[in-house]
């Protein structure tokens, strides 16, 4: 939702975004960027391949996230 309020330059679904996000420094400047690796590779998430492979690696950098945070 952050990246696509971004990309769409719709700052109340930005806001809605962040304010779904825990109120931490460090989860909010990792969501931010993300956005931005989202953002930079946008024309290439038109191919339904290369967008399975951003997900899946969006998805392993999640987890590897949370393990070396101790969040769930």
């Amino acid at each position: 939702m952050l990246w696509l309020g971004h990309i769409d330059g719709d700052s109340a679904a930005v806001d809605r975004a962040l304010d779904m996000l825990p109120d931490d420094r460090e989860v909010r400047g990792i969501a931010a960027a993300l956005c931005e690796i989202g953002v930079s590779i946008e024309p290439r998430l038109r191919c339904a391949a290369a967008r399975d492979n951003a997900l899946d690696t969006l998805a392993a950098t999640d987890t590897v996230f949370r393990t070396l945070t101790g969040r769930s």
